[in-house]
């Protein structure tokens, strides 16, 4: 009996046994299966972050490498704007001044294959410089234009004297520039061109050039303002009303009608310091006896006229301001 409880004693503990040993073994199976996924952890870890550094790295290079570029190129540019718009200001707010208005005085007599002289001629040579280039070519380019037409009338002299023969004395054409108004507004220029081609008298020929030195244009009665061509029409009538009355001078009896037809235009008047002047050229109002007859329709006397034309107090050619409107017959 002992025996066999002995037996299944010692059976007992060897299953016992048995049973701690595959616990032990499942357990460092277990451990050393954990253990064996860290490194393939670990070795993923280095691989993913020795591949990922290198490309940070890169990446910073490239930012750092970017950021000085940016800086440079932004630098130039900055410095290259902040002068022009402090520039831009500053031009625009300056006005035109006329800086120079030269006159050359050329002779420029026409000859006869025979050495006779078939025209007389002599002529100014205008030149204006103004602080606006394109003011100043604009006026310029109208000067020139006048001088060719100036040329054109001396060619066309010489050969009429030419065909003519040898017979006669010679023509003569002559032009004269005075500047009538120089300011900060307006360059007026007032042109005489006398003429003989044979018999009694000659004629002459007043051309007013009178430019706004805003633009280089010539200035048209329309830019005097709405009714100021009607203003003066009534004006001038009124003053030729005068001259009729005093009867020394007598003017042709329509008059009236010739200063609508033949005095109140673009190509008659011009802005004098004190007014605006027409010119009434020979036998348009009368007979050549009484020549040319300016009429002065002072400032004072067209309230609607545009007020960038009237003469400023501080213009470079300073007068008195007419108290009214008058005539001067030359």
């Amino acid at each position: 009996m002992k025996r066999v409880l002995c037996f299944l004693l010692a059976l007992a503990m060897t299953l016992a046994l048995a049973a701690c040993g595959g616990q032990t073994e499942e357990g460092s199976a277990a451990q050393s299966g954990s253990s064996g996924v860290q490194p393939e952890s670990s070795a993923v870890s280095p691989e993913e972050s020795s591949d990922t550094q290198p490309e940070s790295s890169a990446a910073a290079e490239e930012s750092s490498a970017a950021e000085p570029e940016t800086e440079s190129a932004a630098d130039p540019e900055s410095s290259e704007a902040e002068p022009e718009s402090v520039t831009e200001p500053e031009e625009s707010s300056q006005s035109t001044a006329i800086e120079g208005v030269s006159m050359v005085d050329v002779t420029d007599d026409r000859m006869g294959e025979d050495g006779s002289t078939l025209l007389e001629f002599s002529y100014v040579v205008v030149t204006v410089t103004c602080s606006d280039a394109a003011v100043t070519a604009a006026i310029q380019a109208d000067l020139d234009s006048e001088l060719e037409d100036l040329l054109a009338s001396a060619d066309e002299l010489t050969e009429t004297r030419r065909q003519e023969g040898s017979d006669g004395g010679a023509y003569s054409l002559s032009q004269t520039v005075e500047i009538e108004r120089q300011d900060g507004q307006v360059l007026t220029l007032l042109t005489l061109t006398a003429a003989y081609t044979g018999g009694a008298h000659g004629s002459t020929v007043y051309t007013p050039l009178c430019y706004d030195l805003s633009t280089g244009a010539r200035i048209t009665l329309a830019d005097l303002g709405d009714g100021v061509a009607d203003t003066c029409t009534e004006l001038i009538v009124q003053l030729c009303d005068d001259i009729q009355a005093a009867g020394e001078n007598p003017l042709f009896d329509d008059y009236a009608d010739a200063v609508s037809d033949y005095v109140v235009l673009d190509s008659c008047f011009y802005l004098a310091e004190d007014g605006v002047v027409f010119l009434a050229g020979e036998y348009s109002i009368g007979p050549y006896a009484i020549g040319s007859t300016r009429f002065l329709i002072s400032y004072n006397d067209l309230p609607e006229l545009n007020q960038q034309y009237v003469r400023e107090t501080d213009a470079v050619t300073c007068g008195e301001m007419a108290d009214g409107s008058v005539y001067t017959l030359s």
